[in-house]
């Protein structure tokens, strides 16, 4: 539609249709990792991704993982874990 995002009706569309399979395919992307990622790029809930943002992760995510991508999602869990407990601290520092 020219609007420089993609919603879920146009991902969803596309990922039925079989020459978007085909590219999909040839570029050893899955039509359902590309919804899975579509999901996880869109952070604010919007239905709505930007297409460069889109393709950028579609070329950056296929194909297996490599060890030190599991690696660094490893240690973002970690860091998120660190920064929540402190905040539960903080909170429960407050309510006394």
């Amino acid at each position: 539609d020219q609007s420089g995002t993609i919603d879920d009706n146009e991902i969803e569309m596309a990922c039925t249709d079989p020459r978007i399979q085909a590219f999909f395919a040839e570029r050893g992307i899955d039509s359902q990792e590309a919804w899975a990622l579509f999901k996880l790029l869109d952070t604010d809930s919007t239905g709505r991704v930007d297409i460069e943002s889109f393709v950028e992760g579609l070329l950056m995510y296929r194909g297996p993982a490599r060890a030190i991508q599991i690696a660094k999602v490893a240690h973002d869990c970690k860091l998120l874990k660190r920064g929540l407990e402190a905040l539960a601290v903080r909170e429960s520092y407050w309510k006394l």
